[in-house]
């Protein structure tokens, strides 16, 4: 067996652009925007869980609430940057918040909002709410 012509298979050019186009395709699409939104601020909940256990193990001298809100801002914001390139107003954008889990889509789009009212920030808080509303109307 010759392992040079099994990775050759590999490396033809037009799977590799066709591959990259479709891959863009997705990263462009409303489901990835959404996907990526509740996958930050998931994860974000699962490692402070983490951390919350891990320093009541250790007790070393450390703001856990400094270094939550620090990460928050950035988690959020990041999320954010995903989910305001959600288009309400398109219909393949509100079939794709419909065909989402709405459990976790619930979770962490309410998540989202609590927090942009703290800051104040409320014309992300209309975004979030109208999303809300459309899965609200699906009942």
């Amino acid at each position: 067996m010759n392992k040079d012509k099994i990775f050759d298979l590999f490396n033809d050019e037009t799977i590799i652009e066709k591959n990259n186009k479709d891959l863009s395709t997705f990263n462009a699409s409303p489901y990835h925007k959404l996907g990526m939104f509740t996958k930050l601020i998931v994860n974000h909940f699962v490692f402070h869980h983490k951390l919350e256990k891990f320093l009541q193990k250790e007790q070393p001298s450390y703001n856990s609430e400094s270094t939550r809100e620090a990460s928050s801002f950035v988690v959020f914001n990041r999320a954010w940057n995903y989910l305001k390139q959600v288009n309400i107003e398109d219909k393949n954008h509100q079939r794709a918040v419909l065909d989402f889990n709405p459990k976790i889509l619930n979770k962490t789009l309410e998540s989202a909002l609590l927090y942009f009212q703290d800051s104040e920030e409320y014309r992300k808080c209309a975004h979030i709410f109208k999303i809300q509303q459309i899965i609200r109307e699906r009942k």
